[in-house]
């Protein structure tokens, strides 16, 4: 039996038919009005680690793999006139690098690390002279405030210095590019030369197997040709078996393979990328596949495992070492028991490390 309301419209429709009134047509909603959910736009990864925070500016930024330093890797930051600073990867702060600290001298500004000595730790450091020579220094990781191994000499303003195997780049703030060799045969002094066709360079990048240059226009090999899908607005690159990947910082985002990736610390807030380190290795627990550094716009410093980065956007999850050598089981360089000389002696400005939550209380307590 129909509802009484039911049958009272029904007729009411009928008696309008009849007198030929049409019944009313339902309005058409115009196709450019349709809005179509769709999901979000953006990725999230979530950071492994927040080290600390960096009292100075930071001008450059160098990773050490775990290999030849037990089983956590470094980052090496080149903090102002606080010098070299170096901290583990697990947060652990070691100290100073570098003798950049004597007064007639400024900090170093760009860093890079070297794997051509086995499995002794060394890294490049650019210290801008007073009297305009630039000089670049070869340093070893052990060697808390001792003299530089080796010295290179050009008589232009260094802006960028990139290592990979035994060829080194610097960019000039001339916008050009020279070549050295870093390797154990490498004499003292050895000079620095001009490459020949490069103009504008602003940027160098390493891998394992390629050395870039960017310009204002492309990116350069210098150890080969350009892989696809690179261009001239990559700030950072890492080498996988399959590809390469450029990483790049835009809009307090980073771009992974043109790819937008939000990132957030520990506790759930977005970072804002400024400044960015890829380097492919082992750093360690899940840092063993590769890391992105960042350093944030608040000058502090976090690190992303490249494999959490390639599973967001499905690119290959891990990041080929620069490393030259297989490492030597008969290596003792910086192991745990050696961590006490690499301590300053002395209080030094420059990183903070952050502080730890207290644990949550027992049973009882």
């Amino acid at each position: 039996m129909k509802h009484p309301l039911l049958l009272a419209s029904s007729m009411l429709a009928l008696v309008l038919v009849g007198c030929g009134e049409p019944a009313p047509e339902a309005e058409e909603v115009p196709a450019e009005e349709v809005i179509e959910e769709t999901g979000p736009t953006t990725l999230e990864v979530s950071v492994s680690i927040t080290l600390g925070s960096f009292e100075g500016e930071v001008t450059d930024l160098a990773a050490v793999e775990a290999v030849p330093l037990g089983f956590q890797g470094r980052i090496l930051a080149a903090n102002g006139q606080a010098g070299v600073q170096m901290i583990q990867v697990d947060g652990n702060y070691l100290g100073v690098l570098s003798p950049v600290l004597r007064e007639e001298r400024l900090a170093a500004t760009k860093l890079a690390s070297v794997y051509t000595f086995g499995t002794d730790g060394r890294a490049l450091q650019f210290v801008p002279e007073p009297t305009g020579l630039s000089r670049i220094e070869l340093v070893e990781l052990d060697k808390q405030f001792a003299e530089a191994e080796r010295t290179w000499s050009i008589d232009k303003r260094v802006v960028d210095l990139c290592v990979s195997a035994d060829q080194a780049v610097v960019i000039t703030s001339g916008g050009e590019a020279a070549g050295f060799t870093v390797s154990p045969e490498a004499p003292n002094g050895a000079p620095i030369r001009m490459i020949e066709g490069i103009s504008g360079a602003d940027r160098c990048f390493e891998t394992s197997s390629a050395l870039f240059v960017r310009t204002e226009t492309e990116l350069l090999n210098l150890r080969g040709d350009v892989p696809a899908g690179l261009g001239a607005d990559v700030q950072g690159i890492a080498e996988t078996a399959e590809e390469f990947v450029g990483v790049t910082v835009q809009n307090g985002q980073l771009l992974v393979g043109g790819e937008a990736v939000t990132i957030f610390d520990e506790d759930g807030i977005v970072i804002l990328p400024k400044q960015i380190l890829v380097e492919g290795g082992n750093f360690g627990g899940l840092l063993r596949d590769g890391i992105v550094a960042v350093l944030s716009e608040d000058d502090r410093l976090h690190l992303v495992a490249w494999s959490a980065l390639a599973n967001a956007v499905d690119a290959p999850r891990k990041a080929i070492s620069r490393r030259m050598d297989a490492p030597s089981e008969a290596s003792t360089l910086a192991v745990e028991e050696d961590l006490d000389a690499l301590r300053p002696q002395r209080e030094l400005p420059g990183f903070e490390e952050p502080e730890l939550p207290e644990p949550p209380a027992g049973p009882g307590r």
